[in-house]
């Protein structure tokens, strides 16, 4: 899709001392795409020795905008100063935000937002003056103010439904500031969610099952890659294509999820753990793991789970497998995350570990790797690990009982490598 725009240098004006020239893309009277990644080219004429490089305004008006394209942050990176009025914006999240990670001064007037989430400007430590004024504003979470940026000049939310005000901060008196501002937004965080209470809940039962069916998506893509390696193998080209289209479709939802890792905002569920509590999303960890879903089946009214015997540290590894599908690296994290993953029946997360572990499988952790594999019954493993076994004593045969002996096994490797050690350093070589 193409959009025209303008580039030139204009002054940006944030308060009385400022009065900066940027060169800026403007861009007036055009519909973005209501698919956030549908491509976009920006067509327009730079000026004499600019490109896109040297862009670090952005200014949309009168445009139709449904959220800000990622788009923007790849063809424009050095982005510092955004301005879309007038868009019909209606929702804004730190998902699209983040990519703008130098954004210095954001306005987003005269919109449709209605709500602004607490992690909105979370890692937004340049960000110094937000403006968003004359929306629709009904909800703003208190904690929204403890991801402000350490040097923040001005938060206007004049001209809204339940909040106009303007805070500006110094240095003298930002922290004193923002606690004003955190305790007049839980005043009006109060009051907004007693009369909305029944659509704000109505609201998350729609966005749980949003997120139900987006990890249904995601839980398919571990099948669909090995089939994918499977028909590339064989060279089966319409397979192929139709496996790659279908991946290609599941991407955004893949992306989705992994963004609800951080965001607190939707979190329905408590795992206790030894000494902490973590928040989870009931529906996604229910997605992934059979124990937990016939648990939430059965009682569909739990608000928390007890797991005293999981340590803090290896279930936030889990975790972000559940959400990312990245596992750890390292035999000792690997070994120690299918513990958990056996537990709670996340047979996507044990098939994820024994395939890492075939695929680093060597001479030097092979000992290790036949006793995770006889413990927990992994019979693929286990065989994989002593035909490696008998790589490094190929002219011995071991009785059937010595492959449980991991330790005894491990010993002759020890002694091998020793002598192989000895040899090298004392014999000639011909």
């Amino acid at each position: 899709m193409e959009i025209e725009c303008e580039f030139k240098s204009m002054k940006w004006y944030f308060n009385q001392a400022s009065n900066e020239d940027r060169y800026t893309c403007f861009i007036e009277g055009k519909q973005f795409p209501a698919e956030e990644n549908t491509a976009i080219e920006f067509k327009g004429t730079h000026s004499q020795g600019y490109t896109n490089n040297n862009i670090s305004g952005l200014i949309a008006t009168n445009c139709q905008l449904y959220k800000i394209p990622k788009t923007l942050s790849v063809k424009f990176t050095g982005i510092t100063r955004i301005m879309f009025n007038h868009c019909g914006l209606k929702e804004i999240s730190n998902q699209e935000l983040r990519f703008f990670p130098n954004l210095y001064y954001l306005n987003l007037s005269h919109n449709q937002l209605k709500v602004l989430p607490k992690y909105l400007f979370q890692n937004m430590a340049n960000l110094y003056y937000i403006i968003i004024s004359n929306n629709k504003l009904e909800l703003i979470q208190p904690d929204i103010v403890d991801h402000f940026s350490q040097n923040i000049v001005t938060f206007d939310v004049s001209f809204n439904s339940s909040i106009s005000t303007i805070y500006t901060f110094d240095g003298n008196n930002r922290a004193t500031k923002k606690n004003e501002l955190k305790n007049a937004l839980k005043d009006i965080y109060v009051i907004s969610m007693e009369s909305n209470k029944e659509k704000l809940e109505q609201e998350l039962k729609q966005k749980d099952e949003e997120i139900f069916q987006l990890n249904l998506e995601v839980a398919k893509t571990v099948e669909l890659a090995k089939t994918y390696e499977i028909a590339a193998k064989e060279d089966k080209k319409d397979e192929l294509k139709a496996l790659t289209n279908t991946l290609e479709k599941i991407k955004p939802f893949i992306h989705d999820i992994e963004t609800y890792l951080e965001d607190e905002d939707l979190k329905d569920f408590t795992v206790i753990l030894l000494n902490k509590r973590i928040k989870i999303h009931k529906m996604i960890l229910a997605a992934r793991s059979s124990v937990f879903a016939e648990m939430i089946k059965n009682n569909p009214d739990a608000e928390e789970l007890r797991l005293t015997d999981i340590p803090v540290s290896t279930f936030k590894k889990v975790l972000n497998f559940v959400y990312t599908d990245i596992i750890p690296n390292g035999i000792e994290q690997l070994t120690e995350i299918y513990v958990v993953a056996e537990k709670l029946k996340i047979k996507s997360l044990e098939n994820a570990i024994v395939s890492e572990c075939l695929e680093i499988l060597s001479n030097e952790n092979v000992f290790d790797l036949l006793a995770f594999a006889i413990k927990y019954k992994i019979d693929k493993l286990k065989v994989k690990s002593m035909q490696k076994i008998q790589e490094i004593f190929p002219d011995k045969s071991f009785k059937v009982d010595l492959t449980e002996q991991c330790e005894e096994l491990k010993k002759f490797a020890e002694a091998k490598r020793t002598m192989d050690e000895m040899m090298k350093k004392f014999t000639m070589v011909d």
